[in-house]
């Protein structure tokens, strides 16, 4: 389920949203590739108090191959649900003049993925199979 959302310039690097969306945590993140950063890692450590977890940014050159692939798996869903918001809700694309119209389209559209993800959940189905809605 969606519990934070951040919005940023297209030419923003993920790294700038990063305390934002960590606002109000405690102990561990988990992030992807483009979240290892020494810089932001330490930062976040001493700041807020949050430990950044990421794989190593390339594959070849990572030391703790293993560490790597559990960081992945427990990133999964996190990349199911954003690749549902790109492609189902056609995230990717909010035409939207100004900033209220903007607000108002993302938030409709994470609330349409709660709802189908409680909806599912509620079936019996695994929540992220938003096409068992249909049947």
């Amino acid at each position: 389920m969606i519990i934070r959302l951040s919005v940023a310039p297209a030419n923003a690097h993920e790294l700038f949203v990063l305390p934002e969306l960590l606002e109000s945590t405690r102990g561990l993140a988990v992030g992807d590739r483009n979240y290892r950063s020494l810089a932001m890692r330490e930062e976040l450590e001493r700041s807020m108090g949050v430990a950044l977890l990421a794989p190593y940014r390339t594959k070849k050159r990572d030391r703790a191959p293993q560490r790597s692939a559990l960081l992945s798996h427990l990133r999964y869903p996190i990349d199911t649900v954003s690749s549902q918001l790109t492609g189902r809700y056609s995230l990717k694309r909010v035409w939207a003049k100004d900033l209220w119209h903007l607000t108002g389209r993302l938030l409709r559209k994470v609330l349409s993925h709660t709802v189908a993800f409680l909806l599912n959940h509620r079936a019996g189905n695994r929540p992220l199979q938003l096409s068992q809605l249909l049947y």
